[in-house]
């Protein structure tokens, strides 16, 4: 079955990977799904 939450694990993450220069995208496909895509910062470059 479908599982329903709070949405607040998705919160969490977007404001940790904003918070170290990364980005989080999501796209959702009624009926097909949610794609997460999250973008980090090359660690070399510190």
């Amino acid at each position: 079955g479908k599982e329903r939450g709070t949405g607040l694990g998705v919160l969490i993450t977007k404001e940790f990977i904003t918070r170290h220069g990364g980005e989080m995208h999501i796209k959702t496909a009624p009926g097909e799904g949610t794609v997460f895509t999250l973008v980090f910062p090359d660690a070399s470059t510190d």
